[in-house]
């Protein structure tokens, strides 16, 4: 995983109390690998990663990117896609695996898990991690010789969302993903009933902090909740569509993994996390302090 900067720092170490950090986790940007910290310019993203054709896409006809680390191997098998860690407070989520399918095969490329993060007043990690984020999607549009499609990022610093998409197109020159759906994610069987056409081949995971325990628990994705301080993994990819003489590439924020660091119902209760000997421990203070 890579992070974001912020000053002479890590963003996630710039929120409150070092609640950015996960449990046990003692990185500073003094310790971490280059590898893992993101450049915050152009010319510092070109050493640093490219951008190459999704595996398969050719065969599929899509015309979609991903963002991989330099150099490029020449064994497909070795070659190292970019994930990023971000933080925030959960505004909104739809992270039930079908929720917002409509169960028509139609709208099978429309279903999308998502979250939506704020800054919840503290502007300063949240901020840099947006400029961070938008520096690489230029970079992105650069390497492709392509217009960028105007990004939220561009104009708005106070929200963040990441989306994945539920199912992957079945095609019949490529090996056809497994079904890992239970009874309980689609309890009507109607994801089934498309598997000749869709499928749903890798679910979103979750995790949950247990700061009394000092323990990180999988939790499902829809466990998490609105006001929720999570830390977030993602890795990017890019479509490329033709406008005329033009090119437009649309940069997407590809969510893989949540990590509940902190709960809703915890910050109200004014509870403070500190670390002693890399561990979290709990101290009698307000967590809702903000960079105003």
């Amino acid at each position: 995983m890579s992070f974001f900067t912020a000053s002479n720092g890590l963003a996630r170490d710039m929120w409150p109390h070092y609640i950015g950090r996960p449990i046990h986790d003692v990185d500073t940007i003094d310790t971490l690998p280059q590898s893992r910290i993101v450049p915050t310019s152009i010319d510092g993203l070109c050493d640093w990663a490219t951008v190459i054709p999704v595996r398969d896409s050719r065969r599929t006809g899509d015309r979609r990117f991903v963002l991989v680390h330099s150099p490029v191997p020449d064994n497909d098998d070795d070659v190292t896609v970019v994930s990023f860690r971000v933080q925030g407070i959960v505004k909104s989520a739809i992270l039930a695996t079908l929720d917002n399918w409509t169960g028509e095969p139609r709208n099978s490329v429309r279903a999308m898990q998502s979250v939506t993060l704020t800054s919840g007043g503290h502007h300063t990690p949240f901020t840099a991690q947006i400029e961070n984020l938008a520096t690489v999607e230029e970079y992105i549009a650069c390497v492709l010789n392509s217009d960028l499609k105007p990004s939220p990022l561009a104009n708005d610093q106070e929200e963040l969302t990441l989306k994945r998409r539920v199912f992957t197109r079945v095609h019949p020159t490529l090996h056809t993903p497994p079904i890992i759906l239970r009874s309980s994610d689609d309890p009507q069987g109607q994801a089934r009933k498309i598997s000749r056409q869709w499928v749903v081949c890798d679910k979103l995971t979750a995790a949950r902090q247990v700061l009394s325990q000092g323990t990180l628990l999988q939790c499902p994705p829809i466990a998490v909740r609105p006001g929720d301080f999570v830390d977030v993994g993602f890795t990017m990819e890019a479509s490329v569509q033709r406008s005329g003489r033009t090119s437009i590439v649309s940069v997407h924020l590809v969510l893989e993994h949540l990590t509940v660091a902190l709960g809703a119902i915890e910050i109200p209760l004014r509870t403070k996390y500190r670390r002693d000997n890399g561990l979290i421990v709990a101290a009698d203070t307000s967590m809702a302090d903000t960079d105003e």
